[in-house]
């Protein structure tokens, strides 16, 4: 098996994904998630799977990877905006990860 050349951004972005995967079920265990609708707990794990197969995708070098990042991203500020909870700040990681997807797009396979 060949070693993968990973770019530094398509590294960093794995790493902030399994970040997210890994602290997104802390929050399951407050009463805060109950509160603010009562699919919201779903949805948390609906989104983080899909960063979770996005990151897994990255790390391996592969395109379908990068959409499901975007996507899952996409997701979540379609919902905040529809919750009327979105501010330009979560509008960040959406625009990193469209950054970073332009400029390795054709390094991934």
């Amino acid at each position: 098996m060949t070693p993968i050349n990973r770019p530094i951004g398509i590294s960093i972005l794995c790493i902030c994904g399994i970040a997210y995967v890994a602290l997104s079920p802390l929050m399951m265990l407050t009463p805060v998630p109950t509160q603010i609708a009562a699919w919201w707990p779903l949805y948390v794990c609906f989104t983080s799977g899909l960063v979770f197969a996005g990151t897994f995708g990255l790390w391996q070098m592969k395109k379908w990877g990068l959409i499901s990042y975007f996507v899952a991203l996409s997701l979540v500020q379609l919902v905040s905006w529809r919750m009327h909870e979105w501010n330009a700040w979560t509008l960040a990681p959406l625009l990193v990860v469209g950054f970073v997807g332009c400029v390795y797009f054709a390094k991934v396979s």
